[in-house]
């Protein structure tokens, strides 16, 4: 900068501040305490970037005493962690308490630990930055084991876990793929996710010895967490979902004609557990009604699955191909919506 550039940039300083000064100020008072204040913020900013390298340190040493270590602690280090994470987003809608409190039921605290695990890695979103390509890929797996951990009780010991904590898990299942996006190109990682959806809607399709009530609560369970999941932003989890449904779709329909050919008595339980396919997909496409994630021909795709499965039923099981005819209708509005 030349010295008359040098001599303009202090006469416009000097102005600025003369004009902007308080009428009892002096301006050279003034000018003074700008410095200072100045000076402040940058020690602020200096004493926040040194305490940076501490903070990660910390936050690693978390993620192994989480995880790493076969999650070896008590509920006491879990609420000292807690105070110690600082949550920026709202990763948990459904309370915090039922996260934290100690429960006698094995299933529910082995799926709180998962679950807190997740929260966990979703709260290092601005920091995994500072990891080795190592601790990254630890991280990865160690949060692929967690929601297989989730899956497995989910399909095993669903009764077991209270309606909170199943439909806390689809959101921060949700919020941890939108933070991490590069996820979803981890097949390792999909495969899990793939499987959790797969057995909530193969739990959902097949009836199960319980008594009635347990039964339909079970269901009622299932259809809230992929409610919940269907929130995501995430397009890959989306298609799973979707996928897995209309292919239970296509099974449903397809016994339901061999039973006609072949002259069988159909399973009551064939329509009972239909409803619950009809009621999880019109509950998400009334969730897209107003803005779709997924493609128009994604959209376009599905409804032709969903037609060509009517066609098989729409004879000699008119209700059925009815209840999934509103469905194939509210597809249709959502790409209409589009």
């Amino acid at each position: 900068m030349s010295d008359y550039n040098i001599s303009w940039f202090k006469l416009a300083v000097a102005s600025a501040i003369i004009r902007s000064k308080p009428v009892n100020m002096s301006s050279k008072k003034y000018a003074e305490e700008l410095r200072a204040a100045y000076l402040r913020s940058q020690t602020r900013l200096q004493e926040q970037y040194l305490m940076a390298p501490k903070q990660v340190a910390e936050l690693k040493e978390i993620i192994e005493k989480l995880h790493c270590h076969q999650m070896e602690k008590t509920w006491d280090n879990i609420e000292n962690h807690t105070s110690q994470l600082k949550i920026t987003r709202d990763l948990v809608p459904f309370g915090t308490s039922e996260l934290l409190k100690p429960s006698a039921n094995q299933n529910e605290a082995s799926f709180v630990e998962n679950l807190y695990f997740i929260q966990s890695v979703i709260t290092l979103q601005n920091l995994t930055k500072e990891f080795t390509c190592e601790e990254t890929e630890k991280l990865l797996e160690a949060a692929g084991k967690s929601i297989r951990n989730i899956s497995d009780i989910v399909y095993r010991n669903l009764m077991t876990v209270s309606e909170n904590l199943l439909c806390q898990a689809a959101h921060n299942l949700n919020v941890l793929m939108d933070t991490f996006q590069w996820l979803q190109e981890r097949p390792t990682f999909m495969r899990e996710v793939c499987l959790l959806v797969d057995r909530i809607v193969e739990k959902l399709f097949h009836s199960t010895s319980h008594g009635l009530t347990n039964k339909y609560r079970r269901k009622q369970l299932l259809t809230k967490m992929l409610q919940q999941l269907a929130r995501s932003k995430s397009l890959p989890l989306l298609l799973i979902i979707l996928d897995s449904l209309i292919e239970h779709v296509e099974n449903l329909c397809l016994l339901l004609n061999r039973s006609q050919a072949t002259q069988q008595l159909v399973d009551a339980n064939l329509y009972n557990n239909g409803y619950f396919l009809v009621v999880s997909m019109e509950l998400i496409m009334k969730q897209w009604m107003e803005e779709c994630p997924v493609s128009t021909e994604t959209l376009q795709e599905c409804q032709g699955r969903l037609d060509q499965a009517i066609l098989l039923v729409k004879d000699s099981f008119p209700l059925v191909a009815h209840a999934f005819f509103r469905v194939s209708s509210l597809c249709e509005i959502c790409i209409q919506n589009r």
